[in-house]
């Protein structure tokens, strides 16, 4: 695999993962075929894989089997979005190799059982986990992590981490709905794992059903041929107020396709869950991030590389307020969106 496509970094995590880094972005797709196997562990608002020690089975100081608990937490949890990244790990004794003292859920082995810390954060700011409680058994972790999380799931904001959701709601909060109420621990990971069974692997969906995963699409002229919007323009014969992009249907809810300007950058067409279509030049007004491979949300979208949200109907940043991007003018016809000629050809070039 990493000859056949020439991928130039491979090292196993402490997540129990091989990152393959360096994948060419037109290689993803085939790639992803060709080792049939999830992804997506590394990105999303969602869970991350889960961090461990090699714990009692490997290490002279470890209490209980760190390796194992990881394992069934990323299996019960897998699937599992939430209003920002979730990140775990689980240390086989309090000397705390796996960092579990830093991560939204830790979990750290102690000769009478377990105990589980939340709300950490080794990101820029670091913040150090709080207390839970202390439990018994592996499948009480797994339920007072999974209620938790839920809870997380159903109270958190969007891109709210769970540090900053317990600064606002309160740890006493979430131990009185997790810890000391069983029957709401229980109605809670019950409520998650009924979510998770229904919540499609999208690494394993039938192959007519995918999106393709080459964003990248050519216009079609109306002989059939393929040409770039700027080409098309310049020709004479074709006289045109609108372009034909493409189908609704071929944009990803959530998501974005890219139409390419050999003469100016890229243009990104948007469609919320809303059925909304919008177009904005593919580039954030603050640090040049490529738009399209943001997180769409109502009517903006969050840049990939600060987060930032940016309005899709007007381009203009909403946090923090500074700068715009170009936009563009989107009308849809029988299913079809269209993008306004003139400024396709000279609109942010």
């Amino acid at each position: 695999m990493v000859d056949k496509y020439n991928i130039p970094t491979v090292k196993v995590t402490g997540g129990q993962r091989i990152d393959l880094l360096g994948v060419k972005k037109e290689d993803l797709q085939d790639v992803w075929k060709d080792l049939d196997m999830p992804s997506g562990h590394a990105y999303a608002k969602g869970l991350r894989t889960v961090k461990t020690c090699v714990g009692s089975e490997w290490c002279r100081f470890g209490t209980q089997d760190s390796t194992q608990m990881g394992k069934d937490l990323e299996r019960g949890l897998f699937k599992m979005y939430a209003p920002h990244k979730v990140k775990l790990a689980v240390s086989g004794c309090p000397r705390n190799c796996a960092e579990s003292g830093i991560k939204d859920v830790g979990v750290i082995g102690v000769d009478s059982g377990w105990e589980i810390y939340v709300g950490g954060n080794g990101g820029i700011k670091t913040e150090v986990a709080q207390f839970l409680c202390r439990v018994k058994t592996s499948d009480e972790v797994m339920a007072v992590s999974g209620a938790f999380l839920q809870l997380y799931r159903k109270e958190g904001w969007y891109l709210e981490r769970t540090v900053h959701y317990l600064e606002r709601v309160g740890l006493e909060h979430a131990k009185a709905r997790v810890v000391d109420d069983v029957a709401n621990r229980n109605a809670l990971w019950a409520e998650l794992q009924a979510a998770l069974a229904i919540e499609e692997d999208p690494w394993h969906k039938p192959k007519e059903a995918q999106v393709d995963l080459r964003q990248f699409i050519p216009i079609q002229a109306g002989g059939g041929g393929l040409m770039s919007a700027s080409e098309l323009i310049e020709r004479k014969e074709i006289q045109m107020e609108w372009i034909d992009i493409c189908a609704v249907e071929d944009i990803p809810v959530l998501g974005s396709r890219i139409v390419r300007r050999p003469t100016g950058q890229d243009i990104a067409v948007f469609r919320n869950s809303e059925e909304q279509v919008f177009a904005l030049l593919d580039e954030c007004p603050h640090k040049k991030g490529p738009l399209s491979q943001g997180i769409v949300h109502g009517t903006t979208v969050t840049c990939p590389l600060h987060n930032w949200q940016i309005g899709l109907a007007d381009g203009c940043a909403r946090e923090p307020d500074e700068g715009c991007t170009a936009k563009f003018t989107v009308q849809v016809v029988d299913g079809r969106v269209h993008l306004k000629a003139s400024e396709v050809k000279n609109h942010g070039i």
